[in-house]
């Protein structure tokens, strides 16, 4: 059965590759949490939730901010939790996939260890948060041509479910066709 199953998932994500896009905590680690922090493309006809995307052309204004950006918990939009700090990225990368993001969790923080839980138990993604005034979008295509980077959180609701949240990779992984569209295969 296990064979088979194998033999499926693999006839159904020929001519795909496959990303690890999820949120996890980093080998032995239980505060450093790294994923798609700002995923290219999205599931919807190649757009995220809102319409909107980002691509390898967006200007993410990496420089914009001379400090470490803040991970917050929900863009601080939580009533228990507001805009506290819950730790700091301390690297991001541009990859074929999008922005891979590695944050640190504050131990001191006060709510550290029901995020550290939200993320074992993988229901939290990544979503990130721009300087409001400088976002500048294609209204036609939905590409977002200008995102100033100011914040990165862990939240239950992505608009881009590319930046899906899973303690590993070895138990989800996504298969993303050409197209851009989510394959399901079976564990």
């Amino acid at each position: 059965r296990a064979m088979a199953t194998a033999h499926t998932a693999a006839h159904n994500c020929r001519g795909t590759r496959a990303v690890d896009l999820a949120v996890k905590f980093a080998d032995r680690s239980q505060t450093i949490v790294q994923g798609y922090g700002m995923p290219f493309g999205g599931p919807f006809e190649g757009r995220d939730l809102d319409g909107e995307y980002f691509s390898a052309n967006t200007d993410f204004m990496f420089d914009f901010l001379k400090a470490d950006r803040p991970l917050i918990y929900h863009h601080g939009l939580d009533e228990s939790m507001k805009g506290e700090i819950s730790g700091r990225v301390v690297e991001w990368t541009k990859q074929d996939e999008g922005i891979w993001t590695i944050a640190q969790l504050d131990l001191r923080a006060r709510y550290v260890d029901a995020i550290r839980e939200l993320v074992d138990k993988g229901a939290l993604s990544f979503s990130s948060g721009a300087y409001p005034t400088l976002v500048r979008k294609d209204d036609k295509t939905g590409e977002i041509l200008t995102w100033p980077w100011v914040e990165l959180s862990l939240t239950p609701t992505p608009a881009n479910p590319y930046a899906f949240a899973g303690k590993t990779v070895v138990s989800r992984m996504l298969y993303i066709p050409a197209r851009r569209s989510i394959v399901t295969v079976a564990d």
